[in-house]
């Protein structure tokens, strides 16, 4: 390339100009003496060009499973470059190099799709998983009648649709019945199970979303013994028949005693003047009834009160201390020669003395 400058300032009797494009210098001639200057001392700079970014090429998280807690959950991302180079380490939110964007604040139980961006000198977009579950119960131990079993558990701060609980006879929960709860139940009644029986409850929470079941790990198994069936109360008496003329011996014959029912307990209610009045249903055949009243629930040094009447079902117990919650149940009897034949328990009712 040629050409003429003319008058330039710094360079005198410059007759013709040429540029050399392969060193990049440019070449002046003047008066058959030659000088060489850089071509950027006549142009600006240049900038030198970036290198191409590099695509991210893996992204691990810590957990892929939480438990629900009631906070926001942040996970911890670990993110690696195709050439290995560590692009963030362990980070759990955006830095200079990637950007990290779950599709919703990771909290309540549910499944969180991830995205994480490379930016900067990084590029590329790679999809993580994670999930958050209900947090476990805490089982109690559990109580029992003859033919039920009654979990019990704790809900603490919980992100739930209600709870799954099972009972088995076997310790490995094998052939578990399976019931299930609320939300808001703190416990269950499972019924149609055998007396004196050892049983095994155990359960958990599960939360219901977008149609899918998200469950808790299972509780702790909490065991306990169904109640004995009460022996059904029977005797027997010999009664002997004489006849005239035949005094010696005479004729010999056992009549045998009916069991007698379980008198069912209706109510107990306070009365004034530090009393407790109780009601039950009548029991056919039975001479009277005797009833166990104690501030405690195993009726440690229970108080008795008897009424020699079948027919008479009410009882008014006197003397009761003010504030003081008393446990009451009865039973009925009957008497066979001197020997006296008891009904089973009813159920527990309990009175607090207010007046």
């Amino acid at each position: 390339m040629v050409g003429t400058l003319g008058n330039q300032p710094g360079v005198s009797s410059v007759s013709r100009q040429s540029y050399n494009e392969r060193s990049n210098w440019l070449a002046f001639t003047t008066l058959g003496t030659a000088m060489s200057l850089p071509q950027q001392a006549f142009a600006d700079d240049v900038a030198a060009e970036s290198p191409a970014p590099v695509k991210i090429s893996s992204v691990k998280v810590n957990k892929t499973k939480f438990t629900y807690t009631g906070k926001v959950i942040k996970p911890k991302y670990t993110v690696k470059a195709a050439n290995g180079t560590m692009v963030a380490n362990k980070v759990t939110g955006s830095n200079g190099n990637v950007v990290i964007k779950p599709s919703k604040t990771i909290k309540k139980v549910g499944t969180y799709k991830v995205k994480v961006t490379g930016t900067g000198a990084y590029t590329g977009t790679k999809t993580v998983t994670v999930k958050v579950y209900p947090k476990k119960p805490s089982a109690k131990t559990p109580s029992a009648t003859t033919s039920a079993v009654t979990a019990k558990w704790s809900r603490g701060t919980n992100d739930v649709s209600g709870y799954q609980i099972k009972c088995s006879k076997n310790k490995s929960m094998k052939g578990a019945k399976t019931v299930t709860a609320g939300k808001n139940a703190t416990s269950k009644k499972i019924s149609g199970l055998k007396a004196s029986t050892r049983y095994y409850v155990q359960l958990r929470a599960y939360k219901v979303v977008d149609g899918k079941k998200y469950y808790s790990d299972w509780s702790a198994k909490k065991s306990v013994k169904t109640k004995a069936k009460a022996k059904k109360s029977s005797g027997s008496a010999t009664v002997k028949v004489y006849f005239p003329g035949y005094e010696k011996g005479g004729v010999s014959k056992t009549i045998s005693v009916s069991p007698l029912a379980t008198p069912a307990l209706k109510g107990v209610k306070n009365a004034k003047g530090k009393k407790a009045v109780v009601t039950w249903k009548k029991v056919s055949g039975a001479a009277g009834y005797q009833v166990w009243y104690s501030p405690s629930k195993k009726f440690k040094g229970a108080k008795k009160a008897t009424v020699k009447k079948g027919k008479t079902v009410k009882k008014t117990l006197t003397k009761l201390k003010k504030g003081t919650t008393y446990y009451v149940k009865v039973r009925a009897y009957k008497k066979v020669g001197k020997k006296t034949y008891y009904s089973a328990w009813s159920t527990v009712k309990s009175v607090k003395v207010k007046k």
